[in-house]
């Protein structure tokens, strides 16, 4: 089984199981340092999606006009990413935020139809958001 030798002293019995003591002490603490940094790893992810939000919502707000097809094409990609992720699940405010960027982006494209989808489904997830007025007249619009 691994173990010495039957016939084996007292000191090789003795140094067998030092030698077992620190093969061990050394796994545990391999997998001790693999799920501390799958933690960081996780929590870094969960970081990075936060701080897409809010890159984008500084952008939307720092140009209101979309002339540059990358900069649209950037930002309907994040947008798309930043609805599927799952870290936003116990925040559902962070979730509304995320609807009403994608509403403001719809404003800045004209397309009235969709920024009012957006609105809704933000004011779905979040009751209290300031939008009520803004939905009001797109609906009258649309």
């Amino acid at each position: 089984n691994g173990g010495p030798p039957p016939n084996a002293t007292r000191a090789e019995r003795v140094a067998h199981e030092r030698k077992r003591r620190e093969e061990s002490a050394a796994k545990s603490k391999a997998e001790y340092e693999k799920q501390r940094q799958a933690k960081r790893d996780a929590y870094a992810k969960k970081d990075a999606v936060f701080r897409l939000l809010e890159e984008v919502e500084s952008s939307l707000l720092s140009e209101p006009s979309i002339s540059d097809q990358r900069r649209n094409a950037w930002l309907q990609e994040s947008l798309s990413t930043l609805l599927q992720t799952p870290h936003f699940d116990p925040y559902p405010n962070w979730r509304a935020r995320t609807w009403l960027a994608y509403a403001n982006l719809y404003k800045q494209l004209g397309d009235p139809a969709n920024e009012l989808r957006s609105l809704e489904e933000a004011i779905k997830i979040n009751p209290k958001l300031a939008v009520k007025k803004r939905i009001k007249s797109l609906s009258n619009s649309v």
